[in-house]
């Protein structure tokens, strides 16, 4: 249903076509060599300040894009960050998306990224992975890992 949308945008990880071989859908999408952002970050220990805004303001971009479109991926994630060899941050991975009219999933997404709001069709899903996402792009770390304090716990 998703790759029936036909998104079109720079920082979208682009369908190019689609292929049924028996019960198996292939999706093919444009190539995005330089890999994930995870493992530039893995690579780095964490990105500059500058470099860090470019790639957040790509990310804002894709999803503002994908928002209008009245999509909600669910699965914001350094590892769902792929980049061109040109530095072009492309979103992927539409498994966890959810479009007005389909059946809503229990806890989509990815546990870490995943926001406190139990609405998770609201655009606020993916604005609280891309804080995470930031976080993790100037630090290198996850931003609440080995919190123990009870304001966290309730969160």
């Amino acid at each position: 249903m998703i790759a029936e949308l036909e998104l079109n945008h720079e920082n979208v990880l682009n369908t190019t076509g689609t292929k049924k071989v028996g019960d198996n859908h292939y999706i093919y999408s444009e190539l995005a060599e330089y890999g994930s952002m995870y493992d530039l970050v893995q690579e780095s220990e964490k990105l500059d300040e500058k470099c860090a805004r470019a790639f957040f303001r790509q990310l804002l971009n894709g999803l503002q894009y994908l928002h209008s479109k009245h999509l909600v991926h669910r699965d914001i994630k350094m590892e769902n960050l792929l980049l061109t060899k040109d530095c072009t941050l492309k979103i992927c991975d539409f498994g966890e998306a959810y479009i007005p009219g389909m059946e809503d999933k229990e806890n989509p997404g990815t546990e870490m990224y995943r926001p406190p709001d139990k609405n998770t069709t609201r655009a606020i899903f993916d604005s609280f992975s891309a804080g995470i996402v930031v976080f993790m792009m100037c630090t290198g770390e996850f931003p609440f890992l080995g919190c123990e304090d009870e304001t966290y716990k309730e969160f």
